[in-house]
């Protein structure tokens, strides 16, 4: 066969709820075509059809006759990507001791600000799909020290830590479940000073 020029979508649709797709492609000049119930189908993969009729004419072309079968062709422009989010990302907070870390937490989405959290709160748990993009996404995260005493923090282990988590997931009558953790911020009672971490995020 001749070189190939241009490739195209074919779907083969089997009534019976059968269902096949395929690539073709279109072959320059003549050489030998096949074709399914009258629809080239030139350079066909991945398809199996059972119960056909198949036919060489005098120029040498494969003429198949699948009864049940139907062929539907389908243009560049029918087969698009996604433009929306088909999973689910969600943002939780951990803590050893609530308020031990004595860590608030400013939350920006694509230059955005999203939410502050604070380590004198209970546990947050949020779903920030809404606020995503299909793609990359620029997730900033900035800790700022809040000492309930001035000069005096509750104290200085690291055991005592501040954990922002943000990850896929499913929520199921109210309960979030976090199953792939992402991206992770930790800050802890040993930290003093403020911080400031970057992050990208790939949405799907």
């Amino acid at each position: 066969m001749k070189r190939i020029q241009q490739a195209m979508f074919l779907g083969v649709t089997a009534l019976f709820a059968t269902h096949v797709q395929a690539q073709t492609r279109e072959i320059e000049g003549g050489g030998i075509h096949v074709s399914i119930n009258g629809t080239r189908v030139d350079g066909m993969t991945n398809a199996t059809f059972e119960k056909v009729k198949v036919q060489l004419d005098a120029q040498g072309n494969v003429l198949i006759d699948a009864p049940g079968y139907v062929i539907k062709k389908i243009t560049r422009d029918e087969v698009k990507p996604p433009t929306m989010l088909t999973r689910h990302y969600f943002l939780v907070t951990d803590q050893s001791v609530p308020g031990m870390a004595e860590y608030d937490v400013e939350i920006s989405i694509n230059g955005n600000p999203f939410r502050t959290v604070r380590s004198s709160e209970s546990m947050v748990a949020v779903e920030i799909t809404p606020a995503l993009r299909l793609g990359l996404n620029a997730i900033s995260m900035r800790a700022t020290k809040r000492l309930e005493h001035a000069g005096s923090p509750k104290s200085s282990s690291k055991s005592f830590y501040f954990k922002i988590i943000i990850g896929e997931g499913t929520q199921t009558s109210g309960q979030m479940n976090v199953t792939k953790q992402l991206i992770t911020f930790l800050r802890t009672a040993a930290d003093t000073g403020d911080s400031t971490q970057e992050f990208t995020l790939e949405a799907k």
